[in-house]
């Protein structure tokens, strides 16, 4: 049980924790709703929320899953993940197209307009 405490501690996803402790990952969830935890109390985002928050399909999120840009931890996509993804693919996300409070948002949890206003100026030479 230790391991599995110290294993939702270091950002590890379900499954990285179940393979630590041999077990399944319907196992570990069982595990964790026992020992009072559920999915909301490991923080994170969903992909279906991340997707609604930069007006994209999931499956473009579950993508960046899949390819590691964008890291999970108990299925849950994790702050500091999505914070570095908006420092390091500012250009994944149609920021303008984004409402005013989501770009502030954004802003706040990292994301550079730099990168759009450096493509805006490449465009208008075009």
């Amino acid at each position: 049980m230790n391991h599995l405490l110290w294993s939702i501690d270091s950002n590890a996803s379900l499954a990285l924790i179940a393979e630590r402790l041999g077990r399944s990952v319907a196992a570990v969830r069982k595990k964790l709703r026992d020992l009072g935890y559920k999915a909301e109390s490991l923080g994170g985002y969903k992909v279906k929320d991340v997707a609604e928050m930069f007006a994209i399909a999931p499956a473009r999120v579950q993508y960046w899953v899949v390819e590691k840009m964008l890291l999970t931890k108990g299925g849950r996509i994790t702050e500091s993940s999505l914070s570095t993804f908006l420092v390091e693919h500012a250009d994944k996300i149609q920021f303008d197209s984004l409402s005013v409070d989501m770009q502030n948002w954004l802003r706040e949890m990292g994301y550079s307009d730099a990168h759009n206003e450096r493509n805006a100026v490449g465009m208008g030479s075009e």
